[in-house]
C-alpha cells in the first residue's frame, strides 16, 4: 500500500524543508506501510532553493521533488502532486506540521483500512506546548467567519460552539469542517470529488473540500492521532483578511448563503 505525503511549499525555509525531510525520514523507516513524501516548489523560482531541493531528493529514499515556475496556489498545487503519483492514500501536509507518532499514523491507517466509509480523516491539532488547537468546527456561517475575522472577545459562547469546545475533542465523530493542516484522503475520494476546487487560491478550500467528502462519503476527526501544528495565521494580515473575504464570497456563492 502506497501512502503519499504532499507538502506544498512557498519561499519555505531550508531549515523547515530540512525538519520536515528528516521527520519523514524516521516515519518511513518505522512505518508498516509504503510512504512517499513529495515537495511542490510553488513559484518561488528561487534557484538556490531548487537546487537544493533538487539534490537532496536524489540523496533521500522515498522523497520526490515537484517544481512550478508559477503559483497554483494551496489546492492546485496538491492536486498537481496527486495527479503526478499513485496511491491509496493521499496525506496533505502543511510544512509546519510536527510530531508525527508512527505508531499512532500506522492506527489510524488501519482505522481507515477497517472503515470504507470514511473518505477523509482530520487529526488532533496540538500547538508546540502540547494545548489542543479548536479546529474541529460547525458548517461555516456567514455569521462565524465574521466574528472570527473581527476577532476580540465578543459572542464568547457563539465561538466555543462553533468550534465545539465542549465535546468535539476526545471521540471521532463527524466533521463539517475539517482544517486542512493535516488531512488524510481516501484517494479514490480524492479522486472522485476532483479534488480541491482550485478557485480558491487560499483560504477556505479545506472546509469546501469537507463538504464535497461528505456529499459523496465522510469526513472524520479522529482525536486518537495528533499531530504539532505551529498554526501561523497568516489571515490576521490586511493582505490575508483580503484573501479570506475573496475566498468566503467564493464559498457561500457555491454552497448557499447561510447567515446563521
Amino acid at each position: 500500500m502506497n501512502i503519499v505525503f504532499s507538502v506544498v511549499l512557498y519561499r519555505t525555509p531550508v531549515s523547515t524543508i530540512k525538519k520536515i525531510i528528516h521527520d519523514f525520514g524516521v516515519l518511513r523507516n518505522e512505518s508498516e506501510y509504503a510512504l512517499t513524501l513529495v515537495l511542490f516548489e510553488n513559484g518561488s523560482n528561487i534557484s538556490e532553493l531548487n537546487t537544493y531541493l533538487i539534490e537532496t531528493a536524489k540523496k533521500c529514499p522515498g522523497v520526490k521533488v515537484l517544481l512550478s515556475k508559477d503559483n497554483l496556489g494551496f489546492g492546485g498545487g496538491h492536486n498537481f502532486v496527486f495527479d503526478q503519483i499513485k496511491s491509496q492514500y493521499f496525506v496533505v501536509m502543511n510544512p509546519d506540521i510536527q510530531g508525527i507518532n508512527t505508531r499512532d499514523f500506522d492506527e489510524t491507517i488501519n482505522y481507515l483500512v477497517m472503515n470504507p466509509e470514511v473518505g477523509l480523516l482530520v487529526p488532533k491539532l496540538v500547538n508546540p506546548d502540547g494545548s489542543v488547537q479548536l479546529t474541529n468546527k460547525l458548517q461555516s456561517t456567514v455569521f462565524d467567519q465574521a466574528i472570527r475575522l473581527l476577532g476580540g472577545k465578543f459572542f464568547k459562547k457563539r465561538r466555543l460552539r462553533f468550534v465545539q469546545a465542549s465535546n468535539g475533542y476526545t471521540t471521532v465523530m463527524p466533521t463539517k469542517n475539517a482544517h486542512g493542516a493535516f488531512m488524510i484522503f481516501r484517494s479514490s475520494t480524492f479522486e472522485s470529488i476532483k479534488g480541491f476546487d482550485e478557485r480558491y487560491f487560499l483560504y477556505m478550500e479545506d472546509t469546501d473540500i469537507t463538504m464535497k467528502v461528505n456529499s459523496i462519503s465522510q469526513s472524520v476527526y479522529y482525536p486518537f492521532f495528533s499531530v504539532v501544528h505551529e498554526w501561523q495565521q497568516a489571515n490576521r494580515k490586511i493582505s490575508g483578511v483580503r484573501e479570506m473575504l475573496k475566498s468566503m464570497i467564493k464559498y457561500y456563492n457555491k454552497w448557499g448563503w447561510k447567515l446563521f
